[in-house]
């Protein structure tokens, strides 16, 4: 296929651009096997001479899981940027096109994307910003050529990837700001843009250690700060735990690598005796007329493991004290519906299994009624111990569906569904981000971006909110410097408490106290129990960090003193435990 269009202003090709194409051609391991020579023809028609193997490769797994249409648009971007980006390579001395496509690939295989529209702009995401003239003009007009060629779609997803052009008049973290609220404003409207941009993080991730230290941990912070909270949110656990690990090897070098020694130590060491317990639950199972897809032995993945002993202030050898099975867990797919896992529960509890395990059955987790936030995980979890052993294995039980949807999360959701995900979702990421100070200031864009409710004052001008905003989050977002509580507040003309949240196109009328009136004192943290938005708890605890100490401690007796009485202590009971 050719592709014939007016191209954009590019940058000039300098002799080192020149001289790394013709290095890169003259290497004998650029040649191909007959079944890439072939793919290549077939679908690109031109000489293997011009691509890169690896790229090539890759691009072969991407097209395998396509339909038709899917390919002839993903190749055709693919033919683009294998052009636009040829004899550029990136700091690590590789091709950039290996990282475009590596892009693609991990949408592919982790996330289990067959977007092509998806894919196509991943491919095409560095194009604006590494190519095209920074000029605002250049850019315009390489955003028509986008649409022009490959859709409106895949255009909006380049340009919500693409960084804001430098700007040497601003303060490069101004600049870092800027570029982030952008991304999250397009992300109100497409939320593929959060997967596309984590896998173009999880490729430059792994070339990370050509950079200086300063950049290294910067960027390993950043993913740590930013990626790793959205992918969690979103319950794409794969890359989740992909970006997290690297993200530890940079920001913890000393610390994680003792600690993998120790895990990988630990996780072989009896790996032989758990996969036999799980070969005999299968055969168990089977023999109670119970007929699993597969039953595997799994490991807790080691970055999860690395946060918990931070968190926890422990070693692995305190948590394996505890508990010798820590590391492993033994997950079982059943071909059937989730209401098959309760039938598999039951079978598990009729007696002993092989080797001496029998099931606890008074220790279930149904995540199947009550699913997991976040990415609402679907799980029958129970656990086995042996006669006389400490410890304790765990089993989770779900169907092939349930499993895939477990571990994609969002990306397991069809795009139609994926599209209609809106600025809620937003919200419970950024509520999700470290306590960081940028994440702070991310946090903050919360009130700029994610307004997905409009209501209306007593003159009927409309005000948007945020999904879920209460009355008192009404107050202290639109009364600002005149912040008091109302006498009376009505919504649709009905009484309403503080924290009632508020709906879309709701009326409100709130009689304010007379006079320049602040909010009356005493505040007390349990305020913070009627808002859901950053911006009102931020200025709940503002004012309370203004009181004086003694009146601050006074406050936190009494929230202790609140929370006790639901387990019926005093303060005097709990000045008492030792």
């Amino acid at each position: 296929m050719t592709i014939s269009t007016a191209l954009v202003p590019v940058k000039t090709i300098t002799f080192w651009r020149q001289t790394a194409l013709a290095g890169l051609l003259g290497k004998k391991s650029n040649k191909f096997n007959p079944q890439q020579t072939q793919l290549l023809n077939y679908w690109v028609g031109l000489s293997p001479q011009q691509h890169s193997p690896r790229a090539l490769k890759m691009m072969g797994e991407i097209i395998a899981r396509l339909d038709n249409a899917g390919r002839e648009l993903v190749m055709k971007a693919y033919e683009f940027v294998n052009r636009e980006f040829a004899g550029i390579l990136r700091k690590s001395g590789k091709p950039f096109i290996d990282h475009l496509v590596e892009t693609a690939q991990i949408l592919v295989t982790i996330c289990e994307s067959r977007d092509s529209d998806l894919l196509a702009a991943a491919l095409l995401h560095d194009y604006l910003e590494d190519i095209v003239d920074q000029s605002e003009a250049a850019q315009k007009k390489a955003m028509r050529c986008l649409a022009k060629m490959f859709g409106r779609e895949v255009a909006e997803l380049v340009d919500a990837e693409t960084e804001l052009r430098k700007d040497l008049d601003k303060d490069p973290q101004q600049m870092a700001m800027a570029s982030f609220k952008k991304w999250l404003s397009a992300l109100a409207k497409d939320p593929r843009i959060a997967v596309l941009k984590a896998a173009d993080r999880l490729s430059n991730m792994k070339d990370l250690h050509v950079f200086e230290p300063a950049k290294r941990h910067k960027k390993a912070r950043e993913t740590e700060d930013i990626y790793v909270p959205i992918m969690h949110a979103m319950g794409v656990w794969e890359m989740r735990l992909l970006l997290e690990r690297l993200a530890l090897h940079y920001l913890q070098p000393k610390g994680y690598a003792e600690m993998a020694k120790k895990y990988q130590f630990e996780v072989y060491r009896d790996r032989q005796l758990f996969e036999k317990l799980a070969n005999d639950i299968k055969d168990y199972l089977e023999e109670n007329g119970i007929f699993a897809a597969q039953v595997t032995l799994r490991q807790r993945d080691i970055s999860e493991v690395y946060r918990s002993m931070a968190r926890d202030n422990k070693t692995l050898d305190d948590y394996l004290n505890d508990n010798p099975f820590y590391l492993h867990y033994i997950l079982v797919e059943l071909r059937g519906e989730a209401g098959d896992c309760f039938d598999a529960e039951k079978v598990l509890g009729q007696g002993k299994l092989v080797g001496g395990y029998i099931y606890f059955g008074n220790k279930t987790i149904n995540y199947l009624a009550n699913p997991r936030l976040p990415g609402q995980y679907r799980a029958l979890q129970l656990f086995l111990s042996k006669e006389g052993k400490p410890g304790r294995i765990l089993l989770n039980i779900v169907t092939q569906e349930l499993n895939r949807h477990n571990r994609l999360g969002f990306a397991a959701l069809p795009k139609e569904e994926q599209l209609r995900l809106k600025p809620e979702w937003i919200m419970r990421i950024l509520h999700d981000l470290p306590g960081t100070v940028s994440g702070d200031e991310m946090r903050a864009l919360i009130d700029e971006i994610n307004s997905p409710i409009f209501v209306f004052d007593k003159n009927r001008k409309k005000r948007e909110l945020s999904l879920g905003a209460t009355v008192l989050d009404y107050i202290i977002l639109r009364e600002t410097g005149k912040v008091t509580l109302s006498k009376k507040v009505f919504v649709n003309d009905r009484p309403a408490r503080l924290d009632q949240a508020l709906n879309e196109n709701d009326s409100i009328v709130i009689e304010l106290m007379t006079g320049d009136l602040q909010i009356p004192r005493p505040i007390t943290p349990q305020w913070l129990r009627l808002v859901r938005t950053v911006h009102s708890a931020k200025f709940i605890r503002g004012e309370l960090a203004k009181l004086e100490r003694t009146a601050r401690v006074a406050l936190g007796i009494q929230e202790i003193e609140e929370q006790a009485k639901l387990y019926l202590l005093t303060w005097s009971n709990l000045k008492n435990v030792s």
